[in-house]
């Protein structure tokens, strides 16, 4: 059995570390597209050991947002977290990835609705979401309490000051 054959039958017997099993693969294996996707599917970190080629390859970061949509965006090439659909799919599926969009589209109001009424602490840090103010923040909390899709606890302050987005 070859090298290939026996890490891709690890992977699918849903080893516990799938990701350190690519962290430590040949970087042959890195590169091939089945392995990786294989990996993703169980273990989103796994995109992270994967040849830079496989980072910006969409069908194999989507298998990692399966799995954990914050690894796929953290781990993604650049041009992928500058993909306004791509992000916009993934964080509906995992608002905690908004945190690793491009800067550009934390301020995008639909990608900002729909990481919230996914997970609504989506831009509890304001480090995440950088580029919604308070009063723009306060309007989505808003819009998705309206819509029934946020459970959890909200401030009043948080609340106060609402504004429409421009």
């Amino acid at each position: 059995m070859s090298n290939r054959d026996k890490l891709l039958e690890k992977i699918l017997k849903d080893d516990d570390d799938i990701s350190g099993l690519i962290e430590n693969a040949d970087e042959s294996l890195k590169a091939d597209k089945e392995i990786i996707m294989a990996a993703a599917k169980l273990d989103g970190m796994s995109l992270k050991y994967a040849d830079d080629s496989l980072k910006g390859d969409k069908e194999v970061v989507l298998a990692a947002s399966e799995e954990d949509g914050w690894c796929a965006l953290k781990y993604c090439s650049e041009d992928l977290k500058a993909d306004r659909d791509f992000v916009l799919e993934i964080v509906k599926k995992d608002g905690s990835a908004l945190g690793e969009a491009h800067e550009s589209l934390k301020a995008d109001k639909e990608i900002v609705l729909a990481a919230v009424m996914q997970y609504g602490d989506a831009f509890d840090d304001d480090d995440k979401v950088t580029g919604i103010d308070v009063r723009r923040k306060n309007s989505l909390v808003l819009s998705a309490k309206e819509t029934s899709c946020l459970h959890g606890d909200f401030s009043d302050d948080l609340v106060l000051g609402i504004n429409n987005m421009p």
